[in-house]
C-alpha cells in the first residue's frame, strides 16, 4: 500500500500537479494532506478542486484557518501585518469560492487513520498546537510530550516547510516538506510516499521540478507584491527576504 503525503501546497497548482502525477506513477493510490492549502500563490480554488477530485484526506492548516478568519480580523491586520502578508490573506479570502470556503471550514484539525494495524495521526503542526514548529530545534523533552499526546505510531505533520524524520518513544515524526513554498533555495516541490507493508512503514522523500514560470506569470498578472513573487522565485521565506532587504 502506497500513500502520498503532501503539505503546505499554498495554492501552488503547478507544483501540486507535478506531485500528483509523479505520485501516481510511483503507485500511490491514496493521498493525505497536512494543511495550508491556500495563501501566497494564485490558485487556491484549483488546488482545493484537485483535492476533491482525488479524494484527498486533509486536515486544516493554520494559514487556512487565518484566511477563513480574515473578514473578522482584516481591520486589525491592516496595521499589524506586513503589506505583502496582508495582501496574501486578503487575496486568498476574496478569491476562494464559497464552496471551497465551506470545504476548508469542514476540515478537522487532526485525523486518526489506521492502515495494517499502524496508527497514523495527521496534524498540520504538532499534536498539541496548530501553530507549533516541530523540527531539529525541538527539545527531546518537548518531543516526548508530543509523542505521549499523539497516541499514535506515526505523526505526520508539516508547517515548517522542511523535511524531517525522527523517532521518540517509539513514535515516529515525519514531515514531507512543502509542495508549494520551498524555503531551501530551490524551485522544487517536496512530498513523501509511505509504503505500508507487513506492519512496517518505509518513507521516501521526493523533490520535484515543476512549472515555476506558469506560477510566477500568473502572480505578476494578478499584481502580487514583489516580495511574494521573489519568495517563490528564490525558494526562500518572506521573513528571510525581508531581513535581506533591511540589511
Amino acid at each position: 500500500m502506497k500513500i502520498a503525503v503532501v503539505s503546505d501546497v499554498h495554492a501552488n497548482f503547478p507544483a501540486l500537479q507535478a506531485v500528483l502525477t509523479h505520485a501516481r506513477q510511483q503507485g500511490a493510490r491514496e493521498f493525505w494532506d497536512l494543511g495550508d492549502s491556500v495563501g501566497y500563490n494564485p490558485f487556491p480554488n484549483k488546488v482545493i478542486n484537485a483535492f476533491r477530485r482525488s479524494q484527498v484526506k486533509s486536515v486544516l492548516g493554520n494559514y487556512d484557518q487565518k484566511v477563513l478568519a480574515f473578514p473578522v480580523l482584516q481591520k486589525k491586520w491592516r496595521t499589524q501585518k506586513a503589506p505583502a502578508k496582508y495582501f496574501s490573506f486578503r487575496w486568498a479570502c476574496r478569491s476562494l469560492s464559497e464552496r471551497n470556503k465551506k470545504y476548508l471550514k469542514a476540515l478537522p484539525v487532526s485525523r486518526r487513520i489506521s492502515r495494517q494495524g499502524i496508527r497514523f495521526l495527521l496534524v498540520h503542526a504538532s499534536p498539541l498546537d496548530i501553530d507549533e514548529i516541530v523540527g531539529p530545534r525541538t527539545s527531546i523533552k518537548r518531543l516526548k510530550v508530543l509523542a505521549k499526546a499523539a497516541r499514535a505510531d506515526i505523526v505526520l505533520f508539516g508547517h515548517s516547510h522542511y523535511r524531517w524524520d525522527k523517532t521518540i518513544m517509539k513514535t515516529r515524526f515525519l514531515n514531507p516538506g512543502s509542495v508549494g513554498r520551498s524555503f531551501n533555495g530551490k524551485q522544487k516541490a517536496s512530498y513523501m510516499i509511505l509504503d505500508v507493508h507487513r506492519g512496517r512503514v518505509d518513507a521516501q522523500h521526493f523533490c520535484l521540478a515543476y512549472d515555476v514560470r506558469q506560477n510566477l506569470d500568473v502572480m505578476r498578472t494578478k499584481k502580487f507584491p514583489s516580495l511574494l513573487i521573489d519568495s517563490i522565485r528564490l525558494g526562500r521565506s518572506i521573513d528571510e527576504l525581508e531581513k535581506r532587504r533591511r540589511s
